[in-house]
């Protein structure tokens, strides 16, 4: 993963210069507020989501207020609150009023801020902003509908209303925080390489046959998670090898015509010749991406022996189960058609990483049954196929 370094943070830094770019010409009082040469500021995502939303429901004040240093903040803000009456400012917090859907301020007095509307003070019940120990990454609490355009793309044929929004509890966010400190401890590569692009994590729960966890340029930078009750860290752990591995390589393809000789969208029914896969060429690129990610941390949860009983023998389903998504499509194509040198170059490690990864692991995967696993693994039904609990050296 070290090979990675270099791409992602050529790509972090022109997905940066865009948002400045944006920021700038949209607002330029407000742009110099900001500390320019802080990279992590134009990456906020809801910044990317609030250029490519044809309604954004936010300010752009709102979304950078919680980055301007508090000697600079101005005295006050137009803000915009929700259906709820949830005003929300990334990287600050949360304020609650009765208010549904509409333009207020929000204006600092010292260490003291107010809400008023229409020269009527409005009252408030305030929340930090969560993040995840030690790092920048914000856990969202509540519904933001500044996120409903991008379900509606995922799954056109409900409306966001009819998401339901995780209960974020203290047990939650421990489990979350130990899947973190999991990573981060026992492979500090990948983790490294998470802290520059992750920056939120979203949980919703709907059902998995019908919407899975995702993540995308949208929101550059956020896991969306659709989390079941019988989850835990090990759900968590495998997300965040997957998920932000999407928020990765989005960074590393940021100009992907340096990866790719034929256009990114091209479906992969195209070039492969079959009519059932209805990805494109980038979708395909993601989960070769995702695949050799996920199978990476898995198997260094499972040798790290940390994991007991049910959680042990859980990593051994998630890892055989990645096992069989090893099988892209991309393995069809004629590389030298669809990549150039530094695509081929990438795709080429990928693969490889995959081969040397599960080449001395056959006899593990012969002993697990992973017959009808839906595309999102379900460990309720893994267990009933394979009853037998035991300790693996994977």
């Amino acid at each position: 993963m070290i090979v990675l370094k270099k791409l992602i943070d050529k790509g972090v830094n022109e997905l940066s210069f865009t948002m400045k770019s944006l920021v700038y010409k949209s607002n330029p009082g407000l742009f110099d507020l900001l500390n320019f040469d802080d990279d992590n500021i134009f990456l906020e995502p809801l910044l990317f989501t609030y250029f490519k939303a044809e309604d954004p429901l936010i300010t752009l004040e709102q979304i950078l207020y919680g980055y301007i240093e508090d000697h600079l903040k101005p005295e006050q803000i137009p803000v915009l609150s929700d259906n709820n009456g949830m005003v929300f400012i990334p990287r600050f917090g949360y304020f609650k009023t009765d208010l549904r859907s509409s333009l207020v301020h929000l204006i600092k007095s010292g260490d003291n801020y107010k809400l008023q509307h229409q020269h009527t003070e409005l009252p408030y019940v305030f929340e930090d902003s969560l993040f995840i120990d030690s790092t920048s990454i914000e856990i969202y609490k509540y519904k933001l509908e500044i996120f409903g355009f991008i379900f509606n793309d995922i799954e056109n044929h409900n409306r966001f209303s009819e998401i339901n929004i995780v209960n974020i509890d203290k047990n939650l966010v421990k489990m979350i925080n130990k899947a973190v400190r999991f990573i981060k401890e026992y492979h500090p590569v990948y983790y490294s390489l998470l802290s520059k692009t992750a920056k939120g994590l979203y949980l919703f729960e709907y059902d998995p046959m019908l919407m899975y966890s995702f993540a995308g340029i949208d929101a550059h930078g956020v896991s969306f998670l659709n989390m079941q009750k019988y989850n835990n860290e090990i759900f968590f752990i495998t997300e965040f090898a997957h998920q932000f591995a999407h928020c990765i390589l989005n960074a590393i393809l940021y100009d992907r015509t340096k990866f790719f000789s034929i256009h990114f969208d091209t479906a992969m029914t195209r070039i492969i010749g079959n009519i059932h896969d209805t990805r494109t060429l980038d979708d395909a690129f993601h989960g070769l991406f995702t695949t050799c990610t996920s199978g990476l941390i898995l198997n260094t949860a499972l040798a790290s022996n940390i994991f007991k009983d049910d959680k042990q023998h859980e990593l051994i389903g998630r890892f055989v189960d990645n096992y069989y998504r090893f099988q892209t499509g991309l393995d069809d194509v004629e590389i030298d058609q669809v990549f150039t040198k530094k695509g081929r170059y990438l795709f080429t490690y990928l693969t490889n990483q995959l081969i040397s990864l599960y080449s001395d692991k056959l006899a593990l995967l012969r002993k697990y049954d992973t017959t009808g696993q839906p595309f999102v693994f379900n460990y309720p039904l893994f267990k009933k196929n394979n009853p037998t609990k035991c300790q693996v050296n994977a």
